[in-house]
């Protein structure tokens, strides 16, 4: 079945997917676009572009829960119930305190693992306000401080092989920080 006017021999899809690559470079585009659908009735975009914003939502979804997991049991870690990567980061960062070490670990812990519970409760809808806003903030500078420190103390004992551990250490915590940001706000 054609269309009419615009595109007589061409399927709605077509017609579609042209009319979406049209929208997206036409910066004069008011937000509804008469089609030639036989009713003739307007379509808005947040009604055809739906589907992308639910990818992106589950893919939002996925990094907070993953994201969520990882920081209870980095927090778990530095309490002593096993062992991680970033938890052995964040010690070495901790030592810098000398005698508050421990202590400087503990509050460290208990932040990651209020933050992952938040995140946890925050990707299944419930919402805090401000007070996880706050606390998101929070462990996003510590995990930025952590991440920074590691990084400057890797660079001391850089070789060809340590580089690309170098890199990883950066790969890593920049995705950690960039899931912690991709986190949206209280409602």
């Amino acid at each position: 079945m054609g269309l009419g006017k615009p595109f007589p021999d061409v399927d709605f899809l077509k017609f579609f997917l042209h009319w979406a690559g049209a929208v997206r470079y036409n910066k004069n585009f008011r937000g509804v676009f008469r089609t030639a659908v036989p009713s003739g009735r307007p379509f808005s975009i947040s009604k055809e572009f739906s589907m992308a914003k639910q990818q992106r939502t589950i893919g939002v979804f996925i990094i907070q829960l993953a994201l969520a997991i990882y920081l209870v049991i980095t927090g778990l870690c530095l309490f002593g119930v096993g062992g991680s990567i970033s938890s052995s980061e964040i010690q070495g960062v901790a030592s810098f305190f000398k005698g508050g070490a421990k202590v400087v670990e503990y509050i460290i812990a208990i932040l990651l693992i209020a933050c992952g519970v938040v995140f946890l409760l925050k990707a299944f809808g419930l919402d805090f306000g401000k007070a996880d806003d706050l606390i998101k903030y929070i462990t996003l500078v510590v995990w930025i401080v952590v991440t920074v420190v590691t990084l400057i103390s890797l660079i001391g004992e850089l070789s060809s092989i340590k580089v690309l551990h170098w890199l990883l250490v950066l790969a890593k915590n920049a995705l950690i920080v960039g899931g912690i940001l991709t986190i949206r706000n209280g409602r």
